[in-house]
């Protein structure tokens, strides 16, 4: 898991430096958004989202649905 997460944090560092280079605003809550579904689809889903580099709105869908059924449904997580 350390590696997961080292990898998925590396990722956003690079994202931040470039941003930093060019003097760019960054929206940190979505940037923190978008590497909690990084780390989640690859650990719990086998799935690379790869949300940190492609900002087409899946990510806003997804941390829905998964807080819909967080709070809906939480006996799911005692499975």
């Amino acid at each position: 898991m350390i590696g997961l997460f080292g990898e998925a944090s590396d990722r956003l560092c690079q994202k931040l430096d470039k941003a930093a280079s060019y003097g760019e605003d960054v929206e940190m809550e979505s940037l923190f958004s978008r590497l909690t579904l990084d780390v989640i689809g690859k650990a719990v889903f086998n799935y690379d989202f790869d949300s940190l580099s492609y900002d087409n709105g899946i990510v806003e869908v997804i941390i829905w649905i998964l807080l819909y059924f967080y709070f809906h449904f939480p006996m799911l997580l005692l499975l």
